[in-house]
């Protein structure tokens, strides 16, 4: 049995506009904030400068892997902020 089927976490990566990929395991209950901060402090960047999406839609630091419907080598997109001038 492969390790992450034993634990229950999932790998998945998060990809950026340049399609650098940043690999993760995480719990189906984990709130998804743990990550995206996780992937902030890797990256010397701030959560309020990024978007981070799944399926097109905006992930929300509260929702967890298990309510978004994620699978193992499922794909968060993370995008810079748009700020209107």
């Amino acid at each position: 049995m492969s390790e992450e089927k034993k634990d229950g976490a999932l790998a998945v990566k998060v990809v950026d506009s340049e399609g650098a990929e940043v690999f993760f395991r995480i719990k189906p209950k984990m709130a998804l904030r743990k990550l995206m901060e996780a992937y902030c402090k890797r990256n010397g960047t701030t959560m309020d400068g990024l978007r981070f999406l799944f399926d097109g839609d905006r992930v929300n630091g509260d929702q967890t892997p298990e309510q978004l419907g994620m699978e193992e080598g499922s794909q968060i997109d993370v995008a810079v902020e748009q700020k209107g001038g």
